[in-house]
């Protein structure tokens, strides 16, 4: 209500009850019966208080006109008004419509001020109550022109503001369209900043949510001047996926310093990054171009992981030398079927390998192709192994002059050997028969000769278990034959030893012929293995 509407209440109210008045021309006489008509104006007597000149209240008014009681002023229709054309009681100025009011033309109670249309309110113009300030249009308001309520402020629109022109609610700040923001010119709610557009940004001039710095335009930024949603950024410095530039955090980004998957540049996130199919040199992933990647299939030097090309990489199928890995090309490999030299595994081709089948010299396992291998079936000279090709080799059925298990030949030593002089003097063995074999203070096992000492040992003076000799108690188990120059165990013949052997001489395991030899032989002085 306009205060041109307020004052046109008052003037009907007047006027209804003292017609005239207020337009100020004389009021027509009154008419009482019995008696002539009375001049309200210039009574001829007085009417009500006798302290005013015309009064027609319930007295104790100092004033004209006043309807109520104890009135100070003209025109007032209540009780202890102080002042004119007061509806109510107790008002302190002028035309007020309450109570208690102190101030003009308030329609509320309590008012202090001029205009209020509602009640409890410190200013003027105010349209609800208890507003302290001006032309407040809520309630409870500390400030001027505000909307809403409990704003403490000028110009909210809203309600609870701590600021002046904010449009929503619950802002601390200036300016602000919506609620929550902490700043001023924020655009959103639950931003701690200024000129923030969205909601939950820390940090000013930012545009989306949960931004942690300034000039940010997307989510979950973490520093200045980034554009993205934590990831897909643009830039140096960025976090996230997909990034370009120096320094990103995340995946797919091209530069330098990166920390994620398929970044592209050298030295990624300096010498410690965690990345795949990276692009540079000292990345840390897989599929890594450069020199000292960790991962698999990388192209450099250094590399840890599988297929990786270069020298010293760790892995399988890699490419270089000091491979570590299957199938790696080139030397000081280790896996399998690695081509090159000093590899380590089965298959490799190349020199000094360790391992199956490899190709080179000084291969150790089986069926090794060079020199000096040590396995089973190993071409070459010097191998350690069985079924060597070669010289000097030990084990088992090698051609050339071999030492080692069941091998035929002048001068050897080994396991199950047999020929002329086979030991020559203090040899040791196990398992050795021939004449003067084993001459003089031999040691071992299962061995035959003069003075011999062990176990299972046939002789003159032997000492150990299970011996048979001359003028010694045969104490063999199951020996059928004569006594002398018996050893071994269910034997037939004279002076066999063995194993289910049956001849003169005879050394062996199921051996059958004279002075033969070896395991499973039938022939005159044969060695080998089933021959």
């Amino acid at each position: 209500m306009a205060r041109a509407d307020v004052d046109d209440l008052i003037d009907l109210v007047v006027e209804s009850l003292m017609p005239g008045a207020i337009a100020g021309a004389p009021v027509a006489p009154v008419v009482t019966s019995p008696g002539p008509p009375v001049d309200i104006v210039n009574p001829p007597f007085p009417i009500g208080n006798e302290n005013s000149t015309i009064t027609v209240g319930l007295g104790g008014n100092t004033g004209i006109f006043d309807l109520g009681g104890g009135n100070t002023g003209d025109g007032n229709l209540g009780s202890g008004d102080t002042g004119n054309l007061n509806l109510g009681d107790g008002d302190i100025g002028n035309a007020n419509l309450g109570s208690g009011d102190t101030g003009n033309v308030n329609l509320g109670s309590g008012d202090t001020g001029n205009a209020n249309l509602g009640g409890g309110n410190i200013g003027s113009d105010n349209l609800g109550s208890g507003n302290i300030g001006n032309v407040n249009l809520g309630s409870g308001n500390t400030g001027n022109a505000n909307l809403g309520g409990g704003n403490i402020g000028d110009a909210n629109l809203g309600s609870g503001n701590i600021g002046s022109d904010n449009l929503g609610s619950g802002n601390t700040g200036n300016a602000n369209t919506g609620f929550g923001n902490d700043g001023d010119a924020d655009v959103g709610f639950g931003n701690h900043g200024s000129n923030d557009v969205g909601f939950g940004n820390h940090g000013s001039n930012d545009i989306g949510f949960g931004n942690n710095g300034s000039n940010d335009i997307g989510f979950g930024l973490t520093g200045n001047d980034k554009v993205g949603f934590g990831s897909l950024n643009s830039g140096a410095g960025d976090v996230g996926l997909f990034n370009s530039g120096d320094d990103d955090i995340g995946f797919f980004n091209s530069g330098n310093g990166h920390i994620g998957v398929g970044n592209s540049g050298a030295i990624g996130s300096g010498l410690l990054s965690v990345e795949f199919f990276d692009s540079g040199r000292l990345d840390t992933g897989a599929f890594n171009s450069g020199y000292l990647d960790t991962g698999l299939g990388n192209s450099g030097n250094f590399d840890t992981g599988f297929a990786d090309s270069g020298a010293l990489d760790t892995g399988r199928f890699d490419a270089g030398a000091g491979d570590s890995g299957w199938f790696d090309a080139g030397a000081t490999d280790t896996g399998w079927f690695n081509s090159g030299a000093t590899d380590t595994g089965f298959f490799d081709s190349g020199h000094t390998n360790t391992g199956a089948f490899d190709a080179g010299n000084t291969n150790t396992f089986d069926f090794n192709s060079g020199d000096t291998n040590t396995g089973w079936g190993n071409s070459g000279d010097i191998n350690t192994g069985v079924f060597n090709s070669g010289d000097l080799n030990t084990g088992l059925g090698n051609s050339g002059t071999p030492a080692g298990v069941e091998n035929s030949g002048f001068d050897q030593s080994g396991y199950h050997l047999s020929g002329y002089a086979g030991s020559g003097a203090n040899d040791s063995g196990f398992d050795n028969d021939f004449h003067e074999a084993y001459t003089f203070d031999t040691s071992g096992l299962e061995n035959e000769g003069s003075q011999e000492s062990g176990t299972i040992n046939v002789g003159l003076d032997n000492s150990g278990i299970r011996n048979a000799a001359p003028d010694q108690v045969n104490d063999g188990f199951d020996v059928t034959g004569t006594a002398g120059d018996l050893s071994g165990l269910a034997d037939t013949g004279s002076a066999g030893s063995g194993y289910f052997n049956d001849g003169y001489l005879i050394s062996g395991y199921a051996n059958y012929s004279s002075e033969a030899s070896g395991f499973l032989v039938a022939d005159y002085q044969n060695s080998g293995y089933f021959k």
